[in-house]
């Protein structure tokens, strides 16, 4: 079973530890760079200690504004570069990791915020 990352009506799948680990960093890099007490630091903290297999964790409310989305992508994109460079994940991780980040940044990209 897999697990996903959705936003609106689309899901960004991958397997459970996969993103367990994705999710954890992101809270990682979102308290570094909002504080812990930030909300988004708090969902991810909260979403990754409730993690469990199959889960899907929406991300439609840190997205729903063009500040919301740009912060959410820079926490994202930090949590994937520090799991490309770490050595967490094989090749074949590496390259779900960038299909992940291209995947969520299109379909950022075609979001309506008004």
């Amino acid at each position: 079973m897999s697990a996903g990352l959705g936003i609106g009506d689309t899901v960004v799948w991958g397997s459970n530890g996969a993103f367990e680990t994705l999710i954890g960093v992101m809270q990682s890099e979102a308290a570094k760079r909002l504080g812990n007490d930030a909300p988004l630091t708090v969902f991810l903290a909260n979403e990754s200690d409730t993690f469990f297999i199959g889960k899907v964790v929406l991300f439609d409310d840190w997205v729903k504004d063009a500040k919301s989305r740009q912060k959410f992508l820079e926490i994202l994109s930090a949590g994937i570069e520090q799991l490309r460079t770490q050595g967490t994940f094989n090749d074949c991780g590496k390259d779900w990791l960038s299909q992940i980040l291209t995947e969520l940044r299109a379909m950022l990209s075609q979001l309506d915020l008004t």
